[in-house]
C-alpha cells in the first residue's frame, strides 16, 4: 500500500506521539518503510501520513461474538489476539486447536478470565 506521496505505510498509524520524528526529515520527506523492520520490538510506528482520508486509527475497537467459544471475547485484548482466537475457534489456521495441540501449546486466562493463546509450552 503506498500514500499519495508513492511511499508505502503501515495501516496503524499515530496522529502524534514519537514517531512523528522518525516520520519526516525536512531534507528527505517522508521515511520510506520499504526496508523497515516492523518485527523489531523498539520499532516506533510512523506519525501522520499525506492522504486525502484516514484509513485506519489507533481506536478502541467493539468485539461481538455469540455461539460456542464466545465466551473467549470477553475483556480487554492485544489486537494481535482477535484473529489467533477466532482461528482457534473456528479451528481453523496456524492457530487451530489441531494445529496447536501438535505444537503442545498452552491457553492460559487473561485477567478478564478468558483463554489467551500463549507460546509453545517449554515443558
Amino acid at each position: 500500500m503506498t500514500a499519495d506521496d508513492n511511499l508505502p505505510y503501515t495501516i496503524l498509524s499515530y496522529a502524534n506521539g514519537p514517531g512523528f520524528s522518525k516520520t519526516y526529515s525536512t531534507k528527505k520527506g517522508r521515511r520510506d518503510l520499504t526496508d523497515a523492520d516492523l518485527d523489531d520490538p523498539k520499532y516506533r510506528y510512523m506519525a501522520t501520513v499525506p492522504l486525502d482520508s484516514e484509513t485506519h486509527g489507533g481506536d478502541d475497537v467493539g468485539v461481538f461474538a455469540s455461539g460456542p467459544y464466545a465466551h473467549y471475547f470477553s475483556g480487554n485484548y492485544e489486537q494481535t489476539n482477535i484473529p489467533a482466537l477466532m482461528a482457534y475457534a473456528a479451528d481453523i489456521g496456524p492457530f487451530a486447536k489441531s494445529a496447536l495441540a501438535a505444537k503442545d501449546v498452552k491457553a492460559t486466562k487473561n485477567f478478564s478470565g478468558a483463554n489467551k493463546i500463549i507460546e509453545p509450552s517449554k515443558e
